[in-house]
């Protein structure tokens, strides 16, 4: 994609894998969970379809509020309710819970998918509205295909409803900010400027007014520490080392979990 339409549409066929990837790494951690607890069969069914239930009552009517907010605010509101969903399936969890998760993650699916369509076509002009809706599919492809692996590699590190958490934090990054970097005659950072941006309209939280601050702080991390030990000091190590200790690590809690089950 070099062209400057596409360029400008590389945000929305980022955010259209995101979408994909959460809707069908959903629809394998709900039966691995629900297998896990013992659900029968014709419940797990219920499960799956419950996610299709909101979109078919409200899909048409939805379509009609999308000219009403810029289409950041709808795409946040999918990724926030992606998250709530994982949040609440990892703390709460059990089979009510599980279709309750299906039922909001559809309706964000589904409300992320028409406000990018509707981005897309809108934004492209009709002699490549074609080509840009190939695009689009292409995504949603990728995003299909790396659902399921993310959450069976999620349900591998937490069996059961925690790993719920860990996929929906995906949402995350649905949920962008606009800000300016304000820098001193040497390229530091010294502070940031909120910008008119569709989803903080020239505001910025805490966090945000903040951010700079990561950037040249003497404690920021350039490098990973690890310990030889608990309760032993951090100490200085290469990419190559912490990563074989985290990998380590993950095998170790693995085996310890499978032993664990019945």
């Amino acid at each position: 994609m070099s062209d400057p339409l596409q360029n400008r549409l590389a945000p929305a066929f980022a955010a259209v894998f995101l979408v994909s990837l959460l809707r069908s790494a959903s629809d394998l951690l709900v039966p691995l969970t629900a297998v896990a607890q013992g659900v029968g069969p014709a419940t797990i069914g219920a499960m799956m379809s419950a996610a299709f239930l909101l979109p078919v009552l409200l899909a048409v009517p939805l379509g009609r509020y999308l000219h009403r907010w810029p289409p950041p605010v709808f795409i946040g509101i999918a990724g926030l309710s992606f998250i709530a969903a994982g949040s609440s399936m990892s703390i709460v969890g059990g089979v009510a819970l599980m279709f309750g998760f299906q039922l909001l993650t559809g309706i964000a699916h589904l409300l992320g998918l028409l406000t990018l369509q509707n981005y897309v076509a809108s934004g492209s002009q009709p002699a490549s509205r074609a080509r840009q809706f190939g695009w689009f599919s292409t995504f949603q492809s990728v995003g299909q295909f790396a659902g399921p692996l993310t959450a069976g590699l999620a349900f591998e590190i937490l069996p059961g409803s925690p790993s719920f958490v860990l996929v929906t934090l995906v949402g995350l990054l649905l949920i962008p900010v606009g800000m300016f970097l304000k820098v001193d005659a040497e390229g530091k950072v010294i502070g940031v400027e909120p910008s008119d941006h569709d989803i903080n309209k020239g505001k910025l939280c805490p966090k945000g007014v903040t951010a700079y601050q990561q950037v040249n702080h003497p404690d920021r991390l350039l490098h990973p520490l690890i310990r030889d030990r608990r309760g032993a000091d951090l100490h200085r190590a290469s990419w190559d080392e912490a990563l074989d200790r985290v990998a380590s690590e993950i095998r170790r809690r693995r085996r310890r979990v499978r032993r664990r089950r019945p």
